[in-house]
């Protein structure tokens, strides 16, 4: 059993600094200057539905040769063009954010979508910025676009990829949706869970075997023996009274009821047996050991019986934005790192009857910089800009959270070892013993370790324990 040891202290600071964004830029409200976001309640509630599925959704490489392939990502965060503007506003927004490169969205999905050759793509949550209902229509147009993508027209075959979605906890009632297209920051809409489904309806849930009516959850039959089991664990309800969205998540005890009922109607529809997959926002497992609050689900204990109950052994989850692997029990949780921040990778896995192979890749900017023939400077060299902007955004609230004693030299070599390590744990590139040996040697190292006990400290330590790949990955499924 392996178990990575990971910290999320510098995405929690960054979060804490979205939180306050709207009161630090001084946004002001639209139509009469009420601060509600605008919720359509005729479709609030989640539609139940279950239907028996005779036949498996179509899947040409299950056909061919019994194997199915997909895409995994996480934590896209687009906000639709209709809502941005060229203004001061709008550069503090994204400048006042956590480092995603939100300004370079749009070209980082189009990008993707040339490479997608999958059956299936799997999205798992925070679709959205701040829950737009702008940007939810945005995507659903771009991931109508991605099922019509004939993918196998190099091999003579028409062929295309299968799209299943779930919301993340930025994504359903979010008061914090804006639009900023007039010079200011003002309310936009927002989506309810009906509205959700109801946008999303072709990429999940119009195929549901059968659907949580208390959740967004829901299951689809890829194969006669495969299952992928999509897990609502988001707390949305009380958004809109609250002023803000939920970040922690949890799988409802009604869910949990619910998954008892697909786990007898998957035994019924494969009495011989069956390979079961899921899919979650929040994290099923534990990827940290100083910071799990809001990351992991609340019920972890239940969550992860109800997942072993059903047999899966594999569940896809984000929301941390980092690229991680772990393994507990029976089950391994592979978390997507966010498309929108370095090191903008995602996953690739080809399941056969019995095991999954996984790897990542880089998103392709340069090749798609040249098909669109694009001129930005930063899109030309995507991947090193990408980088630079990742490591300024890591070290910009240290300086003044280091002891004021510190020498100009001191703290400088502090930042460079916290940029360095704070890469590697985002990207999941951090199990290298050599690289790790030598900042445990190193000036900047020992100088934190001189630091008082604190947040900071544990997250530097943290980093360093990772001892395993977290970019690829062989298993039973």
């Amino acid at each position: 059993m392996k178990r990575q040891k990971k910290t999320r202290c510098m995405m929690m600071l960054y979060q804490m600094l979205m939180l306050t964004m709207v009161v630090l830029t001084g946004c002001n409200q639209g139509g009469s200057g009420s601060n509600e976001p605008i919720i359509h309640e005729a479709t609030s509630q989640v539609e139940s539905q279950t239907k028996p599925q005779d036949d498996p959704i179509t899947l040409p490489s299950r056909d061919t040769n019994n194997q199915i392939t997909a895409t995994i990502i996480s934590d896209i965060h687009q906000l639709s063009p209709d809502l941005r503007a060229d203004n001061k506003v709008f550069e503090t927004f994204i400048n006042s954010g956590d480092g995603k490169l939100l300004a370079y969205s749009t070209e980082i999905l189009e990008a993707l979508k040339v490479d997608i050759d999958t059956d299936i793509l799997i999205v798992s949550g925070d679709l959205t910025t701040h829950g737009e209902l702008s940007s939810h229509e945005w995507l659903a147009n771009y991931f109508h676009e991605i099922e019509a993508k004939d993918i196998g027209a190099d091999s003579g075959t028409s062929r295309h990829t299968r799209v299943f979605v779930i919301p993340g906890n930025h994504d359903v009632n979010n008061p914090y949706a804006r639009t900023f297209v007039s010079g200011k920051q003002e309310v936009t809409d927002t989506v309810s869970p009906g509205e959700f489904s109801s946008i999303y309806s072709d990429f999940g849930y119009n195929e549901a075997l059968s659907r949580d009516p208390s959740s967004l959850s829901y299951v689809v039959r890829l194969a006669d023996d495969f299952y992928l089991v999509m897990l609502d664990t988001c707390k949305y309800e009380d958004n809109i009274a609250l002023g803000y969205p939920v970040t922690g998540g949890e799988l409802r005890t009604s869910t949990i009821e619910w998954l008892l009922d697909v786990d007898k109607q998957i035994k019924a529809l494969s009495p011989k047996g069956a390979k079961v997959i899921s899919s979650s926002h929040h994290n099923m497992l534990s990827h940290s050991p100083v910071h799990d609050r809001g990351f992991v689900i609340d019920n972890i204990q239940e969550g992860t019986d109800i997942l072993d109950t059903l047999g899966i052994k594999l569940n896809f989850s984000g929301h941390i934005h980092i690229q991680d692997i772990i393994s507990e029990g029976n089950l391994t949780e592979i978390a997507t790192g966010s498309l929108l921040q370095y090191a903008q990778t995602y996953g690739v896995a080809t399941f056969t009857d019995e095991k999954v192979d996984y790897h990542t890749q880089w998103i392709d900017m340069d090749s798609y910089a040249q098909l669109e023939k694009l001129t930005d400077p930063f899109l030309l060299d995507f991947k090193s800009h990408a980088r630079e902007v990742f490591r300024e955004n890591s070290v910009a609230l240290i300086g003044e959270r280091i002891a004021n004693s510190r020498t100009l030299e001191e703290v400088e070599a502090m930042k460079t070892v916290f940029a360095d390590l704070n890469e590697g744990y985002f990207a999941g590139t951090d199990s290298d013993a050599i690289i790790k040996e030598t900042i445990r040697n190193g000036l900047g190292y020992a100088l934190w370790m001189q630091e008082e006990e604190g947040f900071l400290r544990s997250y530097v330590e943290s980093m360093l324990l990772d001892d395993s790949p977290d970019n690829e990955y062989s298993g039973e499924i």
